[in-house]
């Protein structure tokens, strides 16, 4: 039996009867996309809370190893003899630490900005008939727009106005109405996410304490069910997954965060309206790679523009500054080497991710592109390798073909311009010369050999 495994038969047939069946289960899945979507839908919400628990914990990692190596030191060198009081000590408090800078985190934000937060939609939604009215005010005194655009845009403020009344009176009261009716289902939801993010905090807590044990238990399960070189693979892999997301991830909340605390200094420094709202939503929109700082710049402006037109200029002018700043001294020192992808795939992984996921898919899509743009680069290479072919892409620029009788590459010239000249010329000067021949065979009467 063993030998008949071995043989590259039934391996051949395993891996037809493997992929027939992968054709059937996705044929399946597709005809009952509704049905799965459902069943899936159901079983993240079950799974919710270690969900909550496992992102939170991969969040907390950086905190919580960096705090138990330095507590493991402070107790080694207080001369500590006992090292299983060192592991525990370091354990329980690398954890402590953790968690309370996570409630700190959650409970500044709850109580600093979320007030401020509501306060300053309020405003916002209450000043929009009298900041319309100064924004038609303002253009009539700009002297380089024409009339006819000045009269174009006061009919259409004129008419948002219009709309937004209407608006008001038919469509918001009526589903303030249906809302109010349905305001149980709402405090039900909340108080299940409620009851969902305290059981993630416990789920948290264990898998920091026990995220060493899980390591170990999947190294074992690499090496029991695959081979020595397969498993290694693997584990390499995971590691290589585990550096990019967390690399980028944590790095780009810090950077986020920075970008969001320059922009409320900066805005409380020139008396702006609205700083707490539009520095958050700075903050949350640079999270999107490439587009984020347009998508939050541009709303920011737009609520600006209903105070002071001239803010808006001035916050326009400051966010190009910042992004110049962020983009070229503080997002690469925090980021570092963690993303290693061009401009293009970055922009492709941010809009396939964001069409398929949404916002998480615009913010993940990056690192997961990376990893398997990684992985594709890392079976070419292999391939190339068992070809004895050069692995560097740099080889592979001037290639024109690979002759089979020598074994080798043969590469085009290295100045293809003044090639392509060359042979123009010499197709030129045959032509000449055959035109100039024929031209004197016809005056000897002798009848041209090639017509």
């Amino acid at each position: 039996m063993r030998e008949l495994i071995k043989t590259k038969y039934f391996k051949w047939g395993l891996t037809l009867c493997l992929s027939l069946l992968g054709v059937v289960v996705l044929y399946l899945l597709l005809s009952k996309f509704s049905a799965v979507h459902g069943a899936l839908g159901v079983l993240m919400g079950i799974l919710s809370p270690f969900i909550y628990g496992i992102v939170m914990a991969y969040l907390l990692r950086p905190v919580y190893n960096g705090c138990h190596v330095r507590i493991e030191k402070m107790l080694t060198n207080m001369e500590v003899k006992s090292h299983k009081a060192i592991s525990v000590t370091s354990t329980v408090v690398s954890v402590t630490v953790s968690m309370l800078l996570l409630i700190a985190v959650i409970a500044g934000l709850m109580i600093m900005v979320l007030p401020q937060l509501v306060t300053s939609l309020y405003d916002i939604i209450v000043s929009l008939p009298d900041a319309a009215v100064r924004a038609m005010a303002w253009i009539e005194t700009v002297d380089f727009i024409t009339p006819e655009i000045k009269a174009f845009v006061v009919q259409q403020f004129e008419n948002t106005i219009g709309n937004i009344d209407g608006w008001v009176s038919d469509t918001l009261v009526p589903y303030l109405k249906e809302v109010a009716l349905t305001v149980s289902a709402g405090i039900m939801g909340a108080a299940s996410f409620v009851f969902d993010f305290i059981v993630g905090l416990v789920v948290c807590v264990y898998v920091l304490l026990s995220k060493s044990l899980f390591a170990a238990q999947s190294k074992k399960l690499a090496f029991s069910f695959f081979e020595k070189d397969t498993a290694n693979t693997l584990i390499n892999g995971a590691r290589y997954v585990d550096r990019v997301f967390n690399g980028f991830v944590s790095g780009n909340i810090i950077d986020s965060l920075l970008v969001g605390v320059i922009t409320f200094v900066v805005m409380n420094i020139f008396g702006w309206e609205f700083a707490v709202v539009v520095s958050a939503l700075i903050a949350i929109t640079n999270l999107i790679p490439f587009f984020g700082p347009f998508i939050g710049g541009g709303i920011a402006a737009v609520l600006l523009l209903t105070v002071d037109p001239m803010d808006a200029v001035y916050f326009i002018i400051f966010m190009l500054i910042l992004q110049q700043v962020e983009g070229n001294i503080i997002k690469p020192r925090i980021l570092s080497e963690s993303i290693d992808l061009s401009s293009f795939w970055i922009l492709f992984a941010i809009i396939v991710g964001g069409g398929m996921f949404g916002f998480v898919g615009m913010i993940l899509g990056v690192p997961v592109f990376t990893v398997i743009f990684a992985f594709i680069s890392w079976l070419v290479d292999r391939r190339l390798k068992m070809k004895n072919l050069p692995e560097e892409t740099e080889s592979y620029a001037r290639v024109d073909h690979y002759d089979f009788d020598k074994g080798e590459f043969v590469f085009l010239p290295e100045d293809m311009e003044e090639e392509k000249k060359n042979r123009k010329r010499e197709d030129k000067e045959k032509r000449k010369a055959r035109r100039e021949k024929r031209k004197a065979l016809r005056k000897k009467h002798i009848k041209d050999p090639e017509e």
